[in-house]
């Protein structure tokens, strides 16, 4: 038998709690036990290939996974619209993009770039899709969602930093994504719902 939508919605409301802080607390463990990184010199990546790699990427697929059931829980919560499939796809594939970045190390090439875009560029985009598309629905929601991806493209690409040295933009970029998460995934878990999101208006 099928889950409901409104278990899945909290499931993916829980989901999108653990997941963000269990890979915040995994990188800032890897930090605390890798002396040579420093903010100002190294990408959070540079983590991944080092002797912190075990805790730093099996925190990343962590999340990875608990990311595609929070993409579940946000597609249930748009079952009211028929662009529930494109909500629930680009969530979920811009999330589960942070999984790969921990199986896809640096040592990957290319490949660890590509998925390395795909959260933190794609995933912000999501976002302000999501805003777009909950907007005659839960404005609050809405705007909530856009500022959020907004501000964590200016993170990404504003923040100053080194040449080849990502890591304060990136954590400044996670920790902003990680408090939508946090705030909306509480929200489902608690109420069933979005934040101020009516499925009929």
């Amino acid at each position: 038998m099928s889950a409901s939508p409104s278990r899945l919605l909290r499931i993916g409301g829980l989901a999108g709690v653990l997941g963000p802080l269990i890979a915040i607390s995994m990188v800032f463990y890897s930090v605390s036990i890798s002396p040579w990184f420093t903010w100002q010199g190294n990408s959070l990546s540079d983590l991944g290939v080092s002797s912190a790699a075990i805790y730093f990427n099996s925190g990343l697929v962590i999340e990875g996974v608990l990311n595609l059931f929070f993409a579940m829980g946000i597609w249930a919560a748009f079952q009211w619209t028929s662009a529930k499939h494109v909500v629930g796809l680009l969530v979920g594939v811009s999330g589960v993009s942070l999984g790969f970045v921990g199986i896809f190390t640096e040592h990957s090439g290319s490949l660890h770039g590509d998925f390395a875009l795909g959260y933190f560029i794609l995933y912000p985009v999501s976002l302000m899709v999501v805003a777009a598309v909950a907007w005659r629905r839960g404005r609050l929601f809405a705007v909530l969602s856009a500022v959020t991806g907004i501000a964590a493209l200016i993170a990404i690409f504003v923040t100053p930093h080194q040449s080849g040295a990502l890591a304060i933009p990136e954590i400044i970029e996670a920790l902003i994504l990680t408090a939508w998460s946090i705030i909306v995934g509480v929200f489902m878990t608690v109420n069933g719902s979005l934040p101020g999101v009516s499925a009929s208006s």
